[in-house]
């Protein structure tokens, strides 16, 4: 049976996450990370262009054995960046490329149209898609009738923003993968050490420790099993800096059924204020 989880590798190339001390992730323990995540059947593997030397470190590894999404920032010529992440990854084909940047497609929607239809794409990529952060940007590809064949989403017990759209995007056989369960680690941070821009997220935050205590269970599992127990996500993405972190995620995913009987209890802990939710807005708070 196929694992729900997917390797997330922005911190095998950049310096990423609020509560990631510890900088990128050496070769060696990105090979530990991936042969643990073939003993169990995980099989996605989520890099970016953007994400620093991950591709070319992927690269340097039998990737051959995985489905490889990267994303794409700049959509002047598609054909060329693919062609390059393909090199870095030592691969043939990717399963999937998301278009990284909205703003950027926004601008290029020809370009991505006339991808889309290409001879390159149908040869090169099985899919092609969106990493989005904002429902407005999933509400402009409807309006437009974008056609794209999957999305990846923030999605975690704080941010829910976008489940009021997953059975549409299920009706349309667009494939749902989901990032940002920990919120960038914001839920494993001592209470008292959240950062005053961040102050008002500490009471949600307190409702999600007093689940987890009351209920003889982890905060990452309680977190990683309400997204995993959503029928319409296929993939969670899950950043990891070692093999040990990997080995508690998927030993995680063992306590499903306890995490479903809070389920609804969990779905009441959604925030829809965009910026308390968007990593990306944090700095604008405060």
């Amino acid at each position: 049976m196929k694992n729900k989880l997917a390797i997330g590798t922005v911190q095998f190339g950049l310096d990423y996450g609020i509560s990631n001390d510890s900088g990128t992730v050496q070769l060696d323990e990105i090979k530990k990370i991936l042969s643990e995540a073939t003993l169990n059947s995980i099989e996605f593997i989520d890099t970016a262009k953007a994400y620093g030397t991950s591709e070319h470190k992927l690269g340097k590894l039998d990737m051959s054995i995985f489905k490889l999404i990267t994303k794409l920032v700049n959509l002047e010529n598609i054909n060329n960046d693919i062609e390059d992440s393909l090199c870095k990854l030592n691969i043939n084909t990717l399963y999937a490329v998301l278009i990284h940047d909205f703003n950027t497609f926004i601008l290029n929607q020809q370009s991505y149209n006339d991808y889309k239809s290409s001879e390159h794409h149908i040869n090169k990529v099985d899919k092609i898609g969106f990493s989005l952060n904002k429902i407005s940007e999933l509400e402009y590809l409807f309006a437009n009738n974008i056609d794209f064949d999957i999305v990846q989403v923030p999605y975690n017990l704080l941010d829910q923003r976008f489940e009021v759209y997953f059975e549409e995007l299920n009706s349309r056989n667009v494939e749902i993968h989901t990032r940002s369960v920990f919120l960038q680690g914001l839920f494993f941070i001592d209470i008292n050490k959240v950062p005053n821009n961040l102050q008002k997220l500490v009471f949600p935050l307190q409702k999600i420790h007093f689940l987890a205590n009351s209920n003889n269970i982890s905060v990452g599992k309680l977190a990683l099993n309400f997204v995993a127990l959503n029928r319409y996500i296929s993939k969670v993405v899950i950043g990891v800096t070692s093999i040990e972190e990997l080995e508690l995620n998927i030993e995680a995913m063992k306590e499903t059924e306890k995490v479903r009987s809070l389920y609804k209890h969990l779905l009441d802990l959604k925030i829809d204020d965009e910026n308390l939710v968007l990593p990306m807005n944090w700095n604008k708070n405060g």
